[in-house]
Parts: C-alpha cells; sequence; structure tokens
C-alpha cells in the first residue's frame, strides 16, 4: 500500500476494516508511526506513512479523540528534536533535503486545523495540551515550514493558530511571499527546472471519497471538513469556485507538476 503511487479509493478497503476493531486502529497506526521514524526506510516510504496518518486520524470517527491527541504529542516531539539537531547545521529551507520533516509539519497543521474544536471543547485542558505543542518554535524556525507546506494547509492552519494565539502565522507567510528565491533542480528526466516556488505535494489519501455508488459503506464513520472558526478568522483561506464540490481543504488551484517534489497525489485536492 505504502510504496503505491497516487493510489485513489483502494484505500478505503482499510478505512473501512479498521472501524471493526479499536485495536487494528492502533496496530495500524503504530505501524505507520514506526515507518515515520526509522531513517533506514525509504523516504517514499515515510512520507506515504505521514500521509495516512494525518489522514485517517482527520477522517475517521471512530477513532477516539486521545489517539488523535497522542500522536500530535508524538509528531510534535519528533519535529522539535528534528529541529534541535537540524539548527546549528542548516540555515536554509531546503525541501529536498528535508522531505520526511515537511511532511511531519504539513501533517501536524493538517490535523490541527481539522480537529482543534474538538481538542478545545471536547477534552480536558484542551487549550493547554495545544499551547504545549510549542508551535510557535516550528512555525519560526529556520527550516521555515510554512514555505514549503501546500497552501491550503498553511491557510487554514493559520487561522487556527491566530484563533487561539498559538502562533502568528501571517507575518512569516508575508515575508515567504516577498522573499521568493527561485529554487533551480532536475526533475525525473533529467531536465533542468527553474521554479519560485517548491510545494509539498498533497498526499493525504483519505480525503473526500469520490464514488457516489459506494460511498454509503462509510458515509457514517466519515468525517467532513468543518470550518467553525469566526468569520474574520477565514479572510486568508482558498475558496472554491461556484459550482464546485466543497467539502474542506479542497482548493481552487494546486501547485504544478514542476513545482513539487513528493510522489502523492490526493483525490480529495481539485487540480488545474
Amino acid at each position: 500500500m505504502l510504496p503505491t503511487h497516487a493510489s485513489h479509493h483502494v484505500q478505503f478497503l482499510y478505512f473501512y476494516m479498521l472501524s471493526f476493531k479499536n485495536n487494528l486502529v492502533f496496530w495500524f497506526l503504530q505501524h505507520l508511526w514506526s515507518k515515520v521514524i526509522d531513517p533506514n526506510v525509504f523516504i517514499v516510504i515515510r512520507q506515504a506513512a505521514i500521509g495516512y496518518i494525518a489522514s485517517l486520524l482527520s477522517r475517521a470517527k471512530y477513532i477516539p479523540l486521545s489517539a488523535v491527541k497522542d500522536m500530535l504529542s508524538q509528531l510534535s516531539a519528533w519535529i522539535h528534536g528534528y529541529i534541535s539537531n537540524s539548527d546549528t547545521q542548516t540555515t536554509t529551507c531546503n525541501p529536498r533535503a528535508h522531505t520526511v520533516f515537511y511532511s511531519a509539519c504539513q501533517a501536524l497543521f493538517y490535523l490541527i486545523a481539522f480537529r482543534h474544536k474538538e481538542i478545545v471543547l471536547n477534552s480536558p485542558k484542551g487549550l493547554v495540551f495545544l499551547q504545549g505543542l510549542n508551535l510557535a518554535k516550528v512555525v519560526t524556525c529556520q527550516l521555515n515550514p510554512l514555505r514549503v507546506c501546500l497552501p491550503a494547509v498553511t491557510q487554514n492552519f493559520a487561522s487556527v493558530a491566530r484563533h487561539y494565539q498559538l502562533a502568528y502565522c501571517y507575518s512569516v507567510i508575508e515575508h515567504n511571499r516577498r522573499n521568493t528565491i527561485p529554487l533551480v533542480y532536475r526533475d525525473s528526466t533529467g531536465a533542468v527546472i527553474t521554479t519560485q516556488q517548491v510545494y509539498l505535494d498533497s498526499f493525504f489519501p483519505f480525503d473526500p471519497y469520490l464514488l457516489t455508488r459506494t460511498k454509503k459503506y462509510i458515509k457514517d464513520f466519515y468525517r467532513e471538513y468543518e470550518n467553525w472558526l469566526p468569520d474574520e478568522e477565514k479572510g486568508g483561506q482558498v475558496r472554491v469556485g461556484e459550482g464546485e464540490e466543497e467539502d474542506d481543504f479542497i482548493m481552487e488551484h494546486s501547485p504544478s507538476t514542476n513545482a513539487m517534489f513528493t510522489y502523492g497525489s490526493s483525490p480529495g485536492f481539485l487540480q488545474t
């Protein structure tokens, strides 16, 4: 499953079967996490494992909130450890050298944007828990994950972070916009590519299920994205155009293929 390039819908068999027993969910998550933290595993596998973790925890209603918080804590701890080890070795944002780190940051941002309401309202000291993740340090570190993460994820996370005063992302986003340095690299064919920006390709495998005839099998335990922040917090988010199917993180645009350096593509994002 993990090595499969940009699979669409087949992975929902796992989503369905995992709903049978909580023990299966916990085993699956720990199996994926063991791939993420193992430096001997191929980067593409580690990156895919992160996408499956974030997407499953965001979408599956049958997973308890405690499991979401546990994974957020593990993600945060790993990210902070990576930052501590990297700050003395690098001063630049290099997506190709830190692919797993940026994927982990995007997963952290995605999960918080998706589940913040339940964490804050339905768990003891939920806001204190989010504050304890020290998101401001992640946002402002020298590796600058907001420069690389998918714009839709960045904007939704920035709105949540501002609402709870967890981190102020907009100054970093604006700085990144004003200080974009062209990146030159070779693509898979060996051609030299020059681009103004490189984004993480979105690979959240359980993004909206689009097969109408079989959707009935998962709809009862599938979570749709719900943005309940006040209107003033939504100003920076990407909007879908009139007539487009709207769930969540669906966005009007996606970075071009040349601006991506990862392998996945999510069916939940509209691409132009």
